[in-house]
């Protein structure tokens, strides 16, 4: 802080300061300004002569420090991600900070609304984030390649909330040997977002022998470096034994299996997938699947394949489990069955041809 800054602060305390002594109520000093008021101190012959146009100068340079929003802490900022289940102070500030803004409150009236925050992060907050990343979609969602807010506190949520918070200390002008406050740090750590799919696979009906029956949708995006996404752990959940998936699988958004097929373990669970590289900003989607076993003596059971965890380069962020479909299994339908057999179209013999022959006929089946 410059010495001319230290001056002026001294002149506001003892106008403030003198002001009250003379009688001057709070609220008729506030509806004064620093000029005014220093004005009043030159008739009442308080500042001397020779500080007379040092004090109007100081009067007419001096910047009020920016306010934050009110009831957010001085010099806080958000330094974690928060999702909902979360508790903490940093909840509470979050709060604060939406219900400031009418378009994004947790709540119109009673716990949550402005004056009633709470440090838990519960279904109001995460609709009220929601609104919040809509409101500001260019500077929260767009990067991270989302076009719907999720609730969730990452990065560039968090970036923008410190924005909106960050107290400000304006420059003097006259004097540009003085530094400027420090901003608030913007967290650099790169992240995979991991989010459910918007459409999610519909529940249906298992059945006995099937591959590849889609159960839970979800999109992956980097931040601001490439990130290798290197597993996807699942778990089997209802009313259905792990006995009814022969493998579980990973899917990508052209129904190109990923990596192997797994067996679940005897926590239900496996790791399915293989090293995929997701390019900076950019989004892959994926869907876990199951190949269905005979299903013998398990008709009218009803399950899933939740997505509990993922193994990825760079610090994962999202709400976990996503979940999808609950398929009901079912032993007695057969799916239908196709055989083949050599047709009459086949030439059945070698033949020679020349170079730059068309039309030639190489097999021939019959379905």
């Amino acid at each position: 802080m410059s010495m001319q800054k230290s001056k002026s602060n001294k002149v506001v305390g003892m106008v403030l300061g003198l002001a009250m002594f003379f009688g001057a109520g709070v609220s008729q000093v506030s509806a004064l300004t620093l000029s005014e008021l220093i004005e009043l101190l030159i008739l009442s012959d308080v500042i001397a002569p020779d500080k007379i146009e040092e004090a109007r100068e100081l009067a007419r340079t001096h910047k009020p420090t920016q306010p934050s929003v009110p009831g957010v802490t001085e010099g806080f900022t958000f330094t974690r991600n928060l999702s909902i289940g979360m508790t903490g102070n940093d909840v509470k500030m979050l709060q604060v900070v939406l219900n400031s803004d009418v378009a994004t409150q947790v709540a119109a009236t009673g716990v949550g609304s402005a004056g009633s925050e709470t440090s838990t992060f519960g279904p109001l907050t995460k609709a009220a984030v929601v609104k919040f990343q809509d409101k500001y979609a260019a500077e929260v969602l767009t990067p991270v390649n989302l076009t719907k807010g999720t609730g969730f506190v990452g990065p560039s949520t968090r970036a923008k909330l410190n924005t909106l918070t960050a107290t400000t200390d304006p420059t003097d002008p006259t004097d540009p040997t003085d530094p400027t406050d420090p901003t608030d740090p913007v967290s650099t750590v790169d992240e995979l977002t991991v989010v459910a799919a918007a459409i999610q696979p519909s529940s249906s009906l298992a059945v006995k022998n099937a591959a590849r029956v889609p159960f839970t949708k979800f999109t992956a995006t980097a931040g601001l470096e490439d990130v290798t996404l290197t597993g996807v752990i699942i778990e089997r959940v209802g009313f259905v034994d792990r006995a009814a998936f022969s493998r579980v699988l990973l899917l990508d958004e052209n129904g190109t299996q990923v990596g192997a097929a797994r067996t679940l373990n005897s926590s239900h669970q496996a790791v399915v997938g293989e090293a995929v590289v997701i390019p900076a900003g950019e989004s892959r989607t994926f869907i876990v699947a199951g190949n269905m076993s005979d299903l013998e003596g398990r008709g009218g059971e009803a399950g899933g394949l939740n997505i509990v965890g993922i193994n990825a380069s760079s610090p994962v962020a999202g709400l976990l489990p996503i979940s999808g479909a609950l398929h009901t299994m079912n032993e007695t339908l057969d799916i239908g069955k196709a055989t083949l057999t050599v047709s009459s179209f086949d030439p059945d013999t070698d033949r020679d041809k020349e170079v730059g022959s068309t039309d030639i006929r190489f097999a021939g089946i019959r379905v």
